[in-house]
């Protein structure tokens, strides 16, 4: 009976080395060949890396490497929050990274800040490190690392610190470019030229908002790793580790000042922007009242005939009599001339004070006096 072996997957290695006290060992290795040239040489660890592998990959890796289940778990699951894990000889360290998105002007709707992952299993001889999402490289991070064998040689806790100072720094980036951000959408709010988009202000908020929430939760961890004695990590990197923590404690301090001023910028802007309102519901209001204050309505209509006898009705004579006050024959009190028709009415004017008047014209611009032939 022939036995079949499993295939692996393919895994996606960015890359894979054997350090022998803090050097490189020339040579392309595949993570079972670093493995097992790792245990066999003292002094010597493998450090691998990988960028968005599967489940069935990151298995295949755990599998050569002995991994704990529960650390491959939590390095699957997304999202997790930054925390050290110790399983058996493996400590398990996740960690959120940031990268400036470059952009034109800034916009309600542009992204500022991109998010990943980093998961690293340190063990006693190796160190897995696996990047997700928009995680930057960690090229740069492994050249700086291998130019100095010294600390390279303090084994895969080198590895680690050098991750997170790589990580910290790059809070630190992002911070700088949010502020400059900030800075123009301060220099916008208090322009007079320029108008006042809630919009833009409320999205570099809430980027800061996230991003404040990849930053702050790194703190303890990376103080855990630099007060306290870590298996794994000698005394002299907690040290280094300090250094981090100092970093990081400068960019939240940083960022807590920025959503401050974003905040400020922020109340500044409505309260303009509610000014600016009432000062155009003033204008809107000026404007409806000079074209209230021009208007006129006439009310009622009545026509006057001046003959032998008096066409008009009893209680309309009377009416006309009592509102003006006068004895005489309407026709009489206006001048009426014999055989003319002459309509009359009440007008109404609306002044700028909202306040009626009423009065009766027989001879007025708008057309009060208009005469016609005898029917």
């Amino acid at each position: 009976m022939t036995a079949h072996n499993t295939p692996r997957p393919w895994v996606p290695v960015v890359d894979c080395a054997l350090y022998e006290y803090g050097r490189r060992r020339p040579g392309q290795l595949s993570p079972e060949e670093a493995m097992d040239a790792a245990r066999t040489t003292p002094s010597a660890f493998a450090w691998i890396g990988l960028h968005a592998s599967t489940a069935d990959q990151l298995q295949a890796v755990a599998g050569v490497f002995a991994l704990h289940p529960l650390a491959v778990e939590h390095a699957l699951e997304a999202h997790q929050r930054p925390k050290p894990e110790r399983y058996d000889d493996t400590l398990f360290l996740g960690l959120r990274t940031a990268a400036y998105v470059e952009h034109g002007r800034l916009t309600p709707t542009a992204d500022l800040v991109g998010t990943g992952e980093i998961m690293a299993f340190a063990g006693r001889d190796f160190i897995v490190v696996v990047r997700h999402d928009l995680s930057e490289p960690l090229t740069g991070a492994r050249s700086r690392l291998e130019a100095d064998p010294e600390r390279l040689a303090h084994g895969p806790a080198a590895v680690l610190h050098a991750i997170a100072d790589s990580v910290v720094d790059q809070y630190l980036d992002v911070v700088t470019a949010l502020e400059t951000d900030a800075d123009e959408i301060e220099n916008d709010a208090y322009s007079p030229d320029t108008g006042h988009d809630i919009g833009r202000i409320y999205q570099l908020k809430r980027e800061l908002v996230e991003l404040k929430r990849t930053v702050v939760p790194l703190a303890r961890p990376v103080r855990g790793l630099a007060v306290r004695r870590v298996p794994g990590v000698d005394r002299e990197l907690t040290a280094y580790f300090r250094d981090v923590a100092d970093h990081l404690t400068q960019a939240a301090e940083r960022l807590t000042a920025l959503t401050e001023l974003v905040d400020n910028t922020l109340t500044m802007a409505l309260a303009q922007t509610g000014l600016r309102q009432n000062h155009d519901m003033r204008r809107i209001s000026a404007a409806a009242l000079i074209a209230i204050r021009q208007a006129s309505y006439f009310l009622s209509k009545i026509e006057l005939r001046r003959g032998k006898a008096s066409t008009m009705a009893l209680w309309r004579k009377r009416l006309l009599i009592a509102t003006f006050h006068i004895a005489a024959d309407a026709a009489e009190h206006f001048g009426l001339p014999r055989d003319r028709t002459v309509t009359r009415g009440s007008q109404i004017e609306v002044l700028t004070r909202l306040s009626l008047t009423a009065h009766v014209a027989n001879d007025g611009p708008a057309g009060l006096e208009l005469p016609c032939p005898h029917a």
